[in-house]
C-alpha cells in the first residue's frame, strides 16, 4: 500500500545511528521511504539551566498515578532541584512540596519546551514522540518504559544499549542510582544534512511545481 504513493515520510534518522530502531527501520522498507529526522512541537535554543531534574509523566491511568506516587516519594527525600509535570491537562494545581521539589499539573507546549531546555536531565517515559522531543532539544534523559507497552520497553532497551539514554524499569526505579548512572550517558547529536521536515516540504513543493510546469 505504501509503495502506491510517491513518498512515505518517517520521523527518524536514516542509517544505523537512529532513534527508533526496528520501529522505523524494517528489514526491507519500501523504496519510497524518506527519513525526515525527529518530528516534534519543540525547538532548540541555548538556554540558562534553572534546575537539576525535570520529571514529565504521561499516559493512561492507573500507571500514570503509580509512577507519580513512586517518583514523588523519592523526590521529596532528594537534595536535587526537581520540577515534576504531572501530565493532567485539565488541572491547574501547583505544589511546592519541599524547598527543592515542586509539582505542576500541566505546562503548555511553549512552557514545556522551555522546561526541557532549562533542565540538566529529564526523567520521562520512553514513548516514540517523547524520544523525538528529547532529540530535538538535545536533552539528556532517564527513560522509564510504561509496563506492558512493548514499544516503550523496546525503545528504552535500544537507547540504553547504545549509550544514548539511561533507563530503568518502573518497578525497580531508584532516583539516586538512576541519576548517578545517567552521568555516564550523553545524548549523541545524530543530526544529518538534508534530514528535516522543512527541508522535505521544500523539496516536495519544488517537485510539484516542476510537475505542473512539465504538464503545461
Amino acid at each position: 500500500m505504501i509503495e502506491h504513493f510517491d513518498e512515505c515520510w518517517i520521523p527518524d534518522f536514516a542509517g544505523e545511528k537512529n532513534l527508533a530502531g526496528k520501529l522505523s527501520h524494517r528489514v526491507s522498507n519500501p523504496a519510497n521511504v524518506i527519513f525526515i529526522g525527529p518530528l516534534s512541537r519543540f525547538s532548540w535554543e541555548k538556554t540558562i539551566i534553572e534546575r537539576n531534574v525535570l520529571i514529565v509523566i504521561s499516559g493512561p491511568e492507573n500507571q500514570r498515578t503509580k509512577l507519580e506516587e513512586q517518583l514523588t516519594a523519592q523526590s521529596i527525600k532528594s537534595e536535587w532541584n526537581i520540577l515534576m509535570v504531572r501530565g493532567i491537562p485539565e488541572g491547574n494545581r501547583v505544589e511546592q512540596l519541599t524547598p527543592n521539589f515542586s509539582k505542576v499539573d500541566h505546562l503548555n507546549a511553549e512552557q514545556l519546551n522551555h522546561a526541557f531546555l532549562s533542565s540538566e536531565i529529564i526523567i520521562t517515559q520512553s514513548g516514540y514522540s517523547t524520544i523525538m522531543d528529547l532529540a530535538t532539544t538535545h536533552s539528556r534523559a532517564i527513560l522509564i518504559p510504561t509496563p506492558g507497552q512493548t514499544e516503550q520497553e523496546y525503545l528504552a532497551m535500544k537507547l540504553k544499549k547504545e549509550k544514548i539514554f539511561y533507563s530503568q524499569s518502573q518497578k525497580k526505579f531508584n532516583l539516586g542510582e538512576a541519576l548517578d548512572e545517567a552521568k555516564k550517558y550523553a545524548f549523541i547529536n545524530l543530526q544529518q544534512e538534508n534530514t528535516s521536515l522543512q527541508w522535505q516540504i521544500d523539496d516536495l513543493i519544488e517537485m510539484i511545481e516542476n510537475r505542473e510546469f512539465m504538464s503545461v
